[in-house]
């Protein structure tokens, strides 16, 4: 009997047993009322517009419970989703599929966890930047020290999309801290590691995964190509934003560093992975060491708060452990939980930008459902230690400091209020519920399973959130404060206003007086330069009317528009040059050269506050830094 017969055969006896619905010794009630129970939630998310569909699917002890489809795949042509054969775009949970094969590599001796990466690599190679090289390990629990790019999270084709080699080779993101030190999730490091298994196997990584993953597994829905075949894009949801009250339908979305996310499935077949990972047994797939190193930690920021294993990361949120992967595509939202000990798996996805409080909120339900949540901690208040020196802003260490959306990192600030009277840490922003310190030296927020640990030296300690292990927090510089960023621009737009304002009244009140050449000049300049602000604004603006379509085309066209900010430097630098003629000819009357001088100060400021976050034209930076 030759390998494909044998093959099919154990995929379809897979399938069959797979399917055979039964109620689990994890549960404590039957699978039909914890199916009526998951129903109820994700119908009523449909119902209010969260989402115009969802597929869910539950497994339990090795059995699947529920595989199904909530809502619609095509709004327009009202086809419902079938949790069996309706593929959702499932984001970063391809990573998943990533690390599987690469533990598979590992098995078969081809590649090393802890080899530096640059001996698998040859027409290209990483930065040799610091004393310690970047491996696997590293890859795998997203601590490569990479910076990050959002600029390059998606494409709007296939022609976009290039050949694999070529986009890590030319968007090699900066080294930007020692491996092993930091936590900053990186698409690119996992699309790096799907090269290698490329590289080391001579199989491409679409051809891989389907050999060595979806096929032994039975996941005959799912894939990793882009696009899909016309067969797998007849039954593939489309994708929606929510724009007030509307759905748009979009195109399919690109993902040029696949193996960080481009993959599509069924929840069915997302139940055939979870029952998979949850089975302590070798099988054709993994063997039981690299299940364990897949669902087990491998880099804790603190022992005491989730951290990451080689591939996914801890979510638990009580005793109970439980390992995740979330993946989003903007349009596509999904989870899928593991409670490797109950054997208990929960995949969710929905189909819309909007959808991702369903996702949280299944999971969160299903948890507390389960009892495997905890809700009401009690923490008695203690000394926190260098809890004065610990306050401060912090900033995420997954962010980009090389281009234009370096300044995007603003968003990601977290400002952490120290009161030594209560002895708590708050996080401002957040729910505004204490955190008090715990015996291990973590923080434990008041009524909630969340902690959060500080790593590090008091003073230049990283933060780490538990349900967020993938992402560290590292202190924010001054120029790094919102506070001061808005105190730079706020400042200078308030002294812009007072000029509209002030000008045209003080020019009336002296109109009498005489000119100096020139005076009228620097007026024009100073306004030319506000035009240019105004101008980069208003298409800035324009460039999309949401998050997704930003970030898959907006972002891309900011460099053309940085020539504005250009302009606006150099009519500033001009300013700057002629400030002598504004005080030792008297252009105008004191209180208008004042006036005049300040905004000229202020706006050199805003030029250096440019210059800073990388939003003058690449090529000008070049020159400068």
């Amino acid at each position: 009997m030759n390998s494909f017969i044998v093959r099919w055969l154990i995929s379809n006896i897979f399938s069959l047993l797979l399917v055979c619905v039964s109620v689990s010794p994890a549960f404590a009630e039957p699978a039909g009322e914890m199916e009526g129970f998951i129903d109820g939630i994700m119908q009523r998310a449909v119902m209010r517009g969260e989402t115009v569909g969802a597929t869910v699917s539950l497994v339990s002890d090795g059995r699947l419970v529920m595989a199904k489809g909530y809502g619609f795949a095509n709004l327009q042509d009202r086809t419902p989703v079938q949790g069996r054969h309706t593929q959702f775009r499932i984001g970063s949970i391809t990573k998943v599929l990533t690390w599987i094969s690469v533990l598979q590599q590992i098995e078969s001796g081809r590649l090393e966890l802890d080899a530096d990466v640059n001996v698998y690599l040859e027409s290209f190679a990483m930065e040799d930047k610091f004393s310690d090289p970047i491996t696997l390990r590293h890859l795998m629990t997203h601590t490569p020290g990479f910076e990050d790019d959002l600029s390059r999270l998606f494409a709007s084709g296939p022609r976009q999309v290039g050949i694999l080699r070529d986009t890590l080779a030319d968007h090699m993101p900066a080294r930007v801290r020692p491996p092993g030190t930091v936590a900053a999730y990186s698409n690119y490091g996992a699309a790096l590691a799907g090269f290698l298994v490329a590289k080391v196997s001579g199989e491409g990584w679409h051809d891989y995964v389907q050999t060595h993953i979806f096929g032994p597994l039975g996941m005959h829905a799912s894939s990793t190509r882009q696009p899909l075949t016309n067969v797998m894009d007849q039954s593939r949801s489309r994708g929606y934003q929510h724009n007030a009250g509307v759905f748009q339908v979009e195109p399919f979305t690109f993902i040029p560093l696949a193996p960080a996310g481009s993959g599509s499935a069924t929840a069915l077949d997302v139940a055939r992975l979870m029952v998979e990972l949850l089975n302590p047994q070798s099988t054709g797939v993994l063997s039981a060491k690299s299940k364990q190193k897949l669902l087990e930690g491998a880099y804790l920021a603190h022992p005491e708060i989730n951290g990451i294993t080689l591939g996914m990361y801890e979510v638990s949120q009580g005793d109970a452990r439980a390992v995740a992967h979330h993946g989003s595509t903007i349009l596509f939202n999904s989870a899928m939980v593991l409670w490797p000990k109950h054997k208990v798996g929960l995949f969710v996805s929905t189909n819309t930008d909007s959808g991702m409080t369903a996702v949280n909120d299944l999971v969160d339900a299903f948890s507390v459902r389960m009892g495997f949540k905890k809700e009401d901690y009690t923490v008695a208040a203690q000394e926190i230690q260098h809890g004065a020196s610990l306050a401060g802003v912090y900033i995420s260490a997954r962010r980009n400091l090389s281009n234009y959306t370096k300044v995007m990192a603003l968003a990601t600030t977290l400002q952490v209020s120290y009161d030594p009277l209560a002895q708590e840490i708050t996080l401002a922003g957040g729910e505004n519920k204490p955190y008090r310190q715990l015996e291990s030296g973590a923080l434990q927020q008041v009524g909630t399973s969340k902690q959060l640990a500080f790593v590090g030296e008091s003073h230049n300690a990283a933060l780490y959130l538990s349900d967020l292990p993938t992402i560290g927090y590292v202190r924010a510089s001054r120029v790094e404060t919102p506070f001061f960023n808005a105190m730079l621009l706020g400042g200078w737009v308030l002294l812009v206003l007072l000029a509209i304002l002030y000008w045209p009244f003080s020019s009336m009140a002296h109109r009498g007086q005489r000119g100096v050449l020139g005076q009228r000049f620097a007026t024009i300049l100073v306004v030319s330069s506000w035009g240019c602000f105004v101008m980069f604004l208003l298409q800035v603006g324009g460039l999309a009317d949401s998050t997704y379509s930003f970030l898959r085309d907006g972002v891309k066209q900011l460099p053309g528009l940085l020539w504005w900010m250009f302009a606006f430097s150099g009519i500033t630098a001009l300013l700057v040059i002629n400030l002598y003629r504004v005080w030792f000819q008297s252009f105008w009357w004191p209180s208008r050269r004042i006036h005049f001088t300040l905004i000229v100060f202020n706006q050199a400021a805003v030029v250096w506050w440019l210059w800073y976050w990388n939003l003058l034209p690449e090529q000008i930076l070049h020159l400068v830094k």
